[in-house]
């Protein structure tokens, strides 16, 4: 959706002409839904702290990524509407499992 500080030459896909297409990549941590809660507390404040670290964006800008941390609610909303958005994907454009 946004230029990358790294490459702010390189145009985003709707200033390409393809406004609908978002197919960005993410990377999350995930634990078992039976992980007790105050581990899953530690991981998340953990994680914040890493993922906002001054170390780790400028390592994420490095690699042409940007960092952004979610906490787990947003997390799960973002799995659920990536889930909608390509599987609509998948049955309109007609693609089947081999």
């Amino acid at each position: 959706k946004e230029r990358l500080p790294s490459l702010p030459n390189v145009p985003t896909t709707a200033e390409a002409g393809y406004p609908q297409v978002n197919a960005t990549s993410w990377f999350a941590l995930f634990a078992p839904a039976n992980t007790p809660k105050p581990v899953v507390d530690k991981l998340v404040a953990d994680v914040r702290t890493v993922v906002q670290s001054p170390a780790f964006q400028q390592k994420a800008q490095e690699q042409g990524a940007t960092a952004d941390y979610q906490a787990p609610q947003q997390l799960g909303a973002r799995v659920k509407s990536d889930l909608a958005n390509w599987a609509q994907v998948i049955k309109a454009a007609n693609i089947q499992a081999e």
